[in-house]
């Protein structure tokens, strides 16, 4: 370590000196604009300040999770903030946040607060940090032989001293370096457990050996397994969507993604891979989390967003939040105007979609049809035509328009629908798909999409006959 020991001893001292806070308590690594070293009480030597947990317990399960503000939340960074929220949970413990702002250098702006932005949508809710407060305010922040760094991942791992190089502790202008600040502000703030990833294993022998000059205990470490593209390459954003934000701006929903980022480098030895946070605290350990490293597979995060998805349309309440955050993509993709379709009438077309699409953000680019008339100009449309014919169109419409307009009732039910094709069919002795695409293509356009019935009944008797009419119109002044 290149810095003489009694140098460090003195610097830190000296800064503890000047600050009448550390009469009253220990603090950490300080960052008031700039990072400057405090953190022991007035006269104290290194190897008798002790730590201090939340509740005054030394065995609590504290966690950290220390980002630095040099960008964005991206997926390696939510499972390790989640894999230290789901065992403090687990535990009853502590999670804190601290910005690491070691390197001036690279600090971007704004990016803490996306940070934190990020893992609030996320719902990683932190016990200690910035804007929360908490007993270690604030939260901005080599001998001959081997160094052994037991690992809840890796298990015993031994790094020979030689290979350890020649790290600075304190840099020229008296600021502290990472490795110097990060293990004064984990021991000051009584952290118990360092769950990082794993690029961050070659550093624990530093760590170990400052922990060990300062006659500190050293935490428990859990290096976790690094992300991966497809082809094994190690996810950057070069490769496509790596932060949270991305996610979020492409409709998955947070518990999808926490589900995800959960299941990469962890298992919970079953078969069961659909978890919400609660079920994620019960079943996590970190003897769970494997060693080789995790790859990142896109079609996997759709189905987990899926499965969600059809886990919030089993309740009314659910559809009805589904349908507030559809709202303002349909809007902007549709160019609606705003409210233009109540949330009632969204909730009711995600459920009947529901079984059709991975992402409610689907909706807009494939289902248009439920939010605007068709204009029946694509490819795809004028082909669907073409192949159903326009004498189907001209013998099916108008005895569809007839019997929907007969209909008693504002709304159309998917079994009364289904009931009135079903006798248009046997009166024209036609086979009954022959019908439903006749009004697949009236309705929406395009070949492919929900039930015939409940796509009608879900568009309502008032549009389905809108519909019919503008179609049969059009049949009937072409020539074919």
């Amino acid at each position: 370590m290149r810095c003489h020991w009694n140098r460090v001893l003195a610097r830190i001292d000296l800064e503890c000196r000047s600050q009448a806070s550390c009469l009253q308590r220990g603090v950490s690594l300080a960052a008031t604009g700039h990072r400057r070293l405090s953190g022991l009480c007035f006269r104290r030597p290194f190897s008798a300040v002790g730590a201090t947990t939340g509740n005054g317990s030394p065995e609590a399960t504290r966690v950290r999770f220390a980002p630095s503000p040099t960008g964005y939340l991206h997926l390696g960074g939510l499972r390790t903030a989640l894999y230290n929220h789901l065992l403090a949970r687990q535990n009853g413990g502590k999670l804190v946040l601290r910005i690491e702002d070691t390197d001036q250098t690279r600090y971007v702006p704004g990016a803490a607060e996306s940070l934190v932005r990020a893992m609030e949508w996320a719902g990683i809710q932190f016990d200690e940090g910035p804007g929360i407060g908490g007993p270690h305010e604030p939260y901005h922040q080599i001998p001959e032989g081997k160094t052994i760094v037991q690992d809840e991942v890796h298990g015993k791992v031994e790094f020979s001293n030689k290979e350890v190089d020649d790290s600075v502790l304190m840099k020229s202008d008296g600021y502290p370096t990472y490795h110097l600040a990060n293990v004064v502000d984990d021991h000051l703030m009584g952290i118990t457990h360092v769950i990082r990833g794993q690029e961050w294993l070659p550093s624990a022998p530093k760590h170990v050996i400052l922990y060990g000059m300062f006659g500190w205990d050293t935490p428990k470490f859990a290096h976790v397994p690094l992300l991966l593209n497809t082809d094994k390459s190690k996810l950057s954003k070069r490769s496509g969507d790596v932060n949270v934000e991305d996610y979020r701006d492409k409709g998955y929903f947070p518990e999808a993604v926490v589900n995800f980022v959960a299941l990469l480098g962890w298992h919970p030895g079953t078969t069961e891979e659909i978890f919400d946070m609660k079920g994620l605290t019960a079943a996590f350990t970190l003897n769970s989390i494997q060693q080789s490293n995790a790859v990142v597979i896109r079609e996997k995060l759709d189905w987990i967003n899926k499965m969600h998805l059809l886990r919030r349309a089993e309740t009314h309440e659910g559809l009805k939040e589904m349908a507030a955050m559809l709202q303002p993509k349909i809007e902007a993709d549709l160019g609606l105007l705003t409210k233009e379709h109540s949330d009632d009438y969204i909730a009711r077309v995600i459920s009947t979609l529901k079984e059709r699409i991975k992402n409610i953000y689907d909706v807009p680019e494939l289902c248009g049809y439920y939010f605007k008339t068709p204009t029946y100009t694509s490819e795809e449309s004028i082909a669907y035509r073409k192949k159903i014919g326009s004498e189907t169109l001209r013998a099916v419409l108008p005895m569809a328009l007839e019997r929907f307009k007969s209909s008693g009732s504002t709304e159309l039910g998917s079994e009364d629908v289904k009931l009135v094709l079903k006798n248009i069919a046997a009166k024209l002795d036609l086979k009954l798909p022959v019908v439903m695409n006749a009004l697949r293509y009236t309705v929406s356009g395009v070949k492919v999409g929900a039930g015939v019935p409940e796509t009608l009944a879900t568009l309502g008797r008032s549009c389905v006959i809108d519909r019919i009419e503008r179609v049969l119109a059009s049949v009937n002044a072409s020539d074919d």
